[in-house]
């Protein structure tokens, strides 16, 4: 079955009955791979972009800090700058995947 050069209710029309059941949202089964698609690829940017934001933090504490070494020798300072925009970016990629997340295992 050759579906080039055909509008996207012709490629409908051509699926078998079977095939052509609305889903419970009432998409068709075309529309439904179409939004599955667009929220598999947003779920994978954000994905991506929270690796790279996270990664980009600095922090100057090591290791050893985790078990209590360096305690006390911290500065509490004011995000500024790259770092504010960094520490906001990384919370509202958090929201999006974890809500994202959440969607895809849901609905």
């Amino acid at each position: 079955m050759s579906f080039t050069g055909l509008r996207e209710q012709d490629i409908i029309d051509k699926i078998p009955a079977a095939e052509k059941l609305a889903k419970p949202d009432g998409k068709t089964t075309m529309q439904s791979l179409l939004s599955d698609r667009m929220f598999e690829t947003f779920f994978t940017l954000v994905s991506i972009l929270f690796i790279a934001v996270v990664l980009l933090q600095q922090k100057n504490s090591s290791l050893g800090s985790l078990m209590g070494a360096d305690a006390g020798d911290e500065m509490v300072q004011t995000r500024r700058g790259a770092e504010k925009f960094l520490h906001r970016a990384t919370i509202l990629l958090a929201i999006l995947f974890l809500g994202g997340g959440l969607w895809a295992m849901f609905v």
